[in-house]
C-alpha cells in the first residue's frame, strides 16, 4: 500500500510540485443532454453509477460536484468549454476532436466508453441496399455528432461526398419521425435508435458498423481543461479515480441491469438499450484505458476531418492525449490488467485479469 501511494504521490508531483494543492471550492462536468418535457435539458449520459463513486471519494471535502446538463450535444459542451462554464468534459470523440482543432485547451485523460455504433436505414418498403443506391435522396444525419465520422467514412469508402445527396440535420428523434412520415429517404442514426426502429419494423438496417473495426465506432471519454488540471492536479487524480472505480462497477456482466437502467433517457427506453447491447461483454465497452488504440483513433479522426475540410487545422496527438492520471489510477486500484488493452487497429494486445472489486 505505501509503495501505491508513493507512486501516485510521484506522478502528482511531477504535475505540480510537492505541496498540497487548496481545493477548489467548486467541480463542473459537462455533459451532453437532452431536453426533456418539461423543456429542460436532462444529463444524456449515465451519471447515477459515477456520481455514487464521486460523491463518495469527495465526501467531507470543500469541493462541490456539479454536473451539467448541456443542451446542443457535443458542439454545445465546446461552447460550454470555450465560455469557461465547465472543467471536465465527458462526451464523444469527433466534437472533442473539432473543439481542440478549435484552439480549446482540453486533453483527454481518461478513457470511457468505446465501440459505440451507428446505422444506415431506410423504409421498410425501400429498394435501398447500400448507399450508393441512396445517390440523390434525402438522408438525415444530426451533423457535429460522434457518429458524424462513421458516416462520413462511409462516403469516402464509396467514392461519394455529402453533395452527392440531399443532407438534413436532424436529431436522432426528428430523424426518426421524418423517416417514419416519409419526409426524408434515409436516416442515419446512432445506438440504440438504429435496432429499435428496426425491431418496431419503423425501418429496415441497411449498413452498420456493428462488424466493423473499433475504428469506425465512436467512443466517449473524460476530458480537462489544462488550466484546471495544472491549477489541482489532487483534485484531477481523485476525479479520474473516481471515474476508474465506476468503470470498473459498469464492466461486471452482475451490474448490467443497473447500468443500462443509468443509461435510460428521454427518448432512450430499457428496451432499446438491452437490445443493442444485448451478448455484448460489458468489460469490452466500459474501457477507461488511454492506449494505442485511443492515440490511433483520435489521430484517425483528426487527419480525417482535415482532408474533408472539417477542421482547418491539425494538432499534436501526443499533446492532447495525458495518460497520466489514468495509470495512477489503475496502479492505486489494483487495476493496471483488469481491462485488455487495445493496439492502433484496436486489436486485444494484452489478456484481462480479475482483480478483487474497487472499493465502492
Amino acid at each position: 500500500m505505501l509503495t501505491i501511494g508513493l507512486s501516485v504521490l510521484t506522478v502528482l508531483s511531477g504535475l505540480a510540485g510537492v505541496h498540497a494543492e487548496t481545493p477548489p471550492a467548486e467541480l463542473r462536468i459537462g455533459l451532453p443532454s437532452q431536453v426533456s418535457s418539461s423543456g429542460k435539458p436532462e444529463l444524456g449520459t449515465a451519471t447515477g453509477y459515477i456520481d455514487r463513486f464521486v460523491q463518495a471519494d469527495f465526501a467531507g471535502g470543500p469541493t462541490k460536484i456539479v454536473w451539467v446538463p448541456v443542451p446542443g450535444g457535443g458542439p454545445g459542451v465546446n461552447e460550454a468549454l470555450g465560455g469557461k462554464q465547465i472543467d471536465f468534459a465527458y462526451y464523444g470523440d469527433f466534437p472533442a476532436t473539432v473543439g481542440r482543432a478549435g484552439n480549446l485547451t482540453t486533453k483527454l485523460i481518461l478513457g470511457g466508453r468505446r465501440g459505440l455504433n451507428s446505422y444506415l436505414l431506410v423504409p421498410v418498403g425501400s429498394t435501398a441496399t447500400s448507399i450508393k443506391d441512396l445517390k440523390g435522396k434525402r438522408i438525415a444525419v444530426n451533423k457535429g455528432r460522434p457518429w458524424t465520422f462513421a458516416f462520413a467514412k462511409l462516403l469516402a469508402t464509396n467514392g461519394l461526398k455529402e453533395s452527392d445527396f440531399q443532407i438534413f440535420n436532424l436529431s436522432p428523434g426528428d430523424g426518426a419521425a421524418a423517416l417514419i412520415s416519409g419526409n426524408i429517404d434515409a436516416l442515419y442514426q446512432p445506438e440504440p435508435f438504429g435496432l429499435s426502429m428496426e425491431e418496431k419494423k419503423q425501418a429496415r438496417v441497411i449498413w452498420s458498423t456493428r462488424d466493423l473495426p473499433l475504428g469506425w465506432k465512436f467512443t466517449l471519454d473524460l476530458f480537462v481543461v489544462d488550466k484546471f488540471a495544472e491549477q489541482y492536479p489532487e483534485t484531477t487524480q481523485k476525479l479520474v479515480t473516481a471515474f476508474v472505480k465506476a468503470a470498473q462497477f459498469a464492466s461486471l456482466q452482475e451490474h448490467r441491469d443497473e447500468l443500462l437502467h443509468s443509461f435510460v433517457t428521454a427518448g432512450v427506453t430499457y428496451e432499446m438499450l438491452a437490445k443493442e447491447m444485448e451478448n455484448e461483454p460489458l468489460r469490452e465497452i466500459m474501457v477507461p484505458l488511454v492506449d494505442d488504440f485511443t492515440r490511433a483513433h483520435y489521430l484517425e479522426i483528426m487527419n480525417f476531418m482535415k482532408d474533408q475540410k472539417m477542421i482547418r487545422k491539425s494538432f499534436a496527438i501526443e499533446e492532447f492525449i495525458d495518460p497520466r492520471f489514468a495509470s495512477a489510477a489503475f496502479k492505486s486500484l489494483g487495476l493496471e490488467n483488469y481491462w485488455p488493452a487495445a493496439n492502433a487497429d484496436g486489436k486485444p494486445i494484452s489478456a484481462a485479469s480479475t482483480p478483487a472489486t474497487a472499493s465502492r
